[in-house]
């Protein structure tokens, strides 16, 4: 199980809670989405109003990390187990924000940003 050393500290503490596969939680209106961190794997995860996993079935999701040096790069994410989806080989230590995109098999979408806090860039 894969929920041990995830997201130590690189995800900014702002109001985020811990979700059920121990990642950091934020509001999507109705929805939360859960991000985790590691080992230089991304995971994130649809969860319902009461926190509990969406499978992934038709869903589909992409990451977009913001660099600061204005840079950004964009990622499908693909499905991992029955309810995430993750993207490996992450660079975590010098973005300064990525967003989480799910779409729906009916379109709908539903997004959440989070902040690196722990951001080692410069700007030299």
């Amino acid at each position: 199980m894969l929920i041990t050393l995830l997201l130590p500290l690189s995800i900014s503490a702002q109001d985020y809670k811990t979700g059920p596969h121990g990642g950091k939680v934020k509001n999507a209106g109705s929805n939360k989405i859960e991000l985790l961190y590691s080992q230089g794997n991304f995971y994130t995860f649809l969860l319902d109003a009461n926190s509990k996993p969406i499978s992934n079935k038709g869903i589909s999701c992409s990451l977009n990390l913001c660099f600061n040096t204005c840079e950004k790069e964009y990622r499908d994410i693909k499905p991992f187990s029955s309810d995430g989806f993750s993207a490996d080989n992450v660079i975590v230590q010098n973005f300064y924000s990525c967003t989480i995109l799910f779409v729906l098999p009916d379109g709908r979408k539903i997004s959440a940003e989070f902040y690196n806090e722990e951001d080692n860039s410069t700007n030299e």
